[in-house]
Protein backbone atom coordinates (compact mmCIF):
# COMPACT_ATOMS: atom_id res chain seq x y z
CA UNK A 1 0.00 0.00 0.00
CA UNK A 2 1.17 3.03 -1.28
CA UNK A 3 1.09 6.49 1.84
CA UNK A 4 -0.66 8.31 -0.83
CA UNK A 5 -3.11 5.21 -0.98
CA UNK A 6 -4.06 5.47 2.71
CA UNK A 7 -7.16 6.42 2.72
CA UNK A 8 -7.83 9.51 5.19
CA UNK A 9 -10.70 12.03 5.84
CA UNK A 10 -10.72 14.79 3.55
CA UNK A 11 -12.08 17.02 6.55
CA UNK A 12 -12.22 16.13 10.24
CA UNK A 13 -13.93 18.08 13.65
CA UNK A 14 -11.09 17.66 15.86
CA UNK A 15 -7.09 18.26 15.05
CA UNK A 16 -5.31 17.24 18.80
CA UNK A 17 -1.77 17.58 18.57
CA UNK A 18 0.53 15.60 21.27
CA UNK A 19 -0.37 11.98 23.49
CA UNK A 20 0.10 13.58 27.00
CA UNK A 21 -3.08 12.94 29.12
CA UNK A 22 -4.49 15.86 28.35
CA UNK A 23 -4.92 15.28 24.44
CA UNK A 24 -5.80 11.97 24.29
CA UNK A 25 -8.45 12.70 27.10
CA UNK A 26 -10.03 15.55 24.87
CA UNK A 27 -9.92 13.27 21.42
CA UNK A 28 -11.05 10.32 23.34
CA UNK A 29 -14.09 12.49 24.83
CA UNK A 30 -14.24 14.66 21.25
CA UNK A 31 -14.79 10.92 19.36
CA UNK A 32 -17.18 9.84 22.46
CA UNK A 33 -19.59 12.62 21.42
CA UNK A 34 -19.55 12.15 17.43
CA UNK A 35 -16.77 14.29 16.32
CA UNK A 36 -14.40 12.92 13.66
CA UNK A 37 -10.60 13.19 15.28
CA UNK A 38 -6.99 13.49 13.73
CA UNK A 39 -4.62 12.58 16.75
CA UNK A 40 -1.20 13.49 15.97
CA UNK A 41 1.62 12.86 17.86
CA UNK A 42 5.04 13.88 16.22
CA UNK A 43 7.26 11.65 18.50
CA UNK A 44 7.81 7.89 17.36
CA UNK A 45 6.97 5.92 20.20
CA UNK A 46 4.79 3.29 21.60
CA UNK A 47 2.25 3.26 24.26
CA UNK A 48 2.28 -0.32 25.81
CA UNK A 49 -0.53 -2.67 27.04
CA UNK A 50 1.08 -2.25 30.42
CA UNK A 51 3.21 0.36 32.25
CA UNK A 52 2.96 3.20 34.24
CA UNK A 53 1.13 5.13 31.65
CA UNK A 54 -1.72 3.00 32.08
CA UNK A 55 -1.52 1.97 35.39
CA UNK A 56 -2.20 5.96 35.87
CA UNK A 57 -4.51 5.96 33.27
CA UNK A 58 -6.64 2.90 35.02
CA UNK A 59 -6.56 4.31 38.52
CA UNK A 60 -7.52 7.92 37.41
CA UNK A 61 -11.38 6.55 36.50
CA UNK A 62 -10.74 7.38 33.47
CA UNK A 63 -11.67 4.88 31.47
CA UNK A 64 -15.83 5.64 32.31
CA UNK A 65 -15.19 8.14 30.10
CA UNK A 66 -12.62 6.41 27.25
CA UNK A 67 -12.44 2.94 25.29
CA UNK A 68 -9.11 1.23 25.27
CA UNK A 69 -9.01 -0.76 22.49
CA UNK A 70 -6.55 -3.42 21.21
CA UNK A 71 -4.32 -2.73 18.11
CA UNK A 72 -5.30 -5.17 15.29
CA UNK A 73 -2.39 -4.11 12.81
CA UNK A 74 0.43 -1.94 13.34
CA UNK A 75 1.58 -0.50 10.09
CA UNK A 76 5.67 1.46 9.32
CA UNK A 77 6.60 3.52 6.86
CA UNK A 78 9.43 1.61 4.61
CA UNK A 79 10.15 2.82 1.29
CA UNK A 80 7.46 5.59 0.75
CA UNK A 81 5.10 2.74 1.42
CA UNK A 82 3.03 2.12 4.03
CA UNK A 83 3.68 -1.44 5.25
CA UNK A 84 1.84 -4.36 7.62
CA UNK A 85 4.31 -5.20 10.69
CA UNK A 86 3.53 -9.30 10.63
CA UNK A 87 2.40 -9.88 14.32
CA UNK A 88 1.93 -13.35 14.25
CA UNK A 89 4.26 -16.60 13.02
CA UNK A 90 1.53 -16.80 10.58
CA UNK A 91 1.62 -13.24 9.25
CA UNK A 92 5.73 -13.71 9.40
CA UNK A 93 5.91 -16.98 7.14
CA UNK A 94 3.50 -15.07 4.80
CA UNK A 95 4.76 -11.98 4.59
CA UNK A 96 6.58 -12.20 0.94
CA UNK A 97 8.87 -8.72 2.20
CA UNK A 98 11.35 -11.18 3.98
CA UNK A 99 13.10 -14.40 2.58
CA UNK A 100 12.81 -17.77 3.66
CA UNK A 101 15.95 -17.71 5.49
CA UNK A 102 15.56 -14.15 7.81
CA UNK A 103 11.76 -15.79 8.67
CA UNK A 104 13.70 -18.59 10.14
CA UNK A 105 16.21 -16.56 11.89
CA UNK A 106 13.09 -14.49 13.00
CA UNK A 107 11.47 -17.00 14.09
CA UNK A 108 14.12 -18.56 16.96
CA UNK A 109 14.62 -14.88 17.86
CA UNK A 110 11.14 -14.59 19.19
CA UNK A 111 11.27 -17.92 20.04
CA UNK A 112 13.61 -16.89 22.53
CA UNK A 113 12.16 -13.69 23.62
CA UNK A 114 8.88 -15.39 24.38
CA UNK A 115 10.17 -17.79 26.61
CA UNK A 116 12.39 -14.93 28.30
CA UNK A 117 11.07 -15.99 32.00
CA UNK A 118 12.03 -19.66 31.54
CA UNK A 119 15.57 -19.03 30.24
CA UNK A 120 16.53 -16.27 31.96
CA UNK A 121 19.79 -17.04 33.06
CA UNK A 122 20.38 -17.68 29.29
CA UNK A 123 19.33 -14.17 28.55
CA UNK A 124 21.32 -12.81 31.89
CA UNK A 125 24.28 -14.40 30.02
CA UNK A 126 23.39 -12.82 26.65
CA UNK A 127 22.85 -8.99 27.75
CA UNK A 128 25.99 -7.46 26.59
CA UNK A 129 26.38 -9.78 23.05
CA UNK A 130 26.43 -7.15 20.16
CA UNK A 131 23.11 -8.05 18.16
CA UNK A 132 25.34 -9.09 15.23
CA UNK A 133 27.11 -11.96 17.13
CA UNK A 134 23.77 -12.90 19.08
CA UNK A 135 22.20 -13.28 15.49
CA UNK A 136 25.03 -15.69 14.48
CA UNK A 137 24.46 -17.61 17.84
CA UNK A 138 20.68 -18.21 17.23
Amino acid sequence: MELKDFALPDAVDVVVLGTGLPECVLAAASARIGLSVLHLDKLSFLVFASGKSTDILIRSGVSQYIEFKSVDRVLTAYNEKLEKVPLSRNQVFQSKEIDLMDKRLLMRLLSLCWDYESRSDEWENRSRVPFPKLRAEI
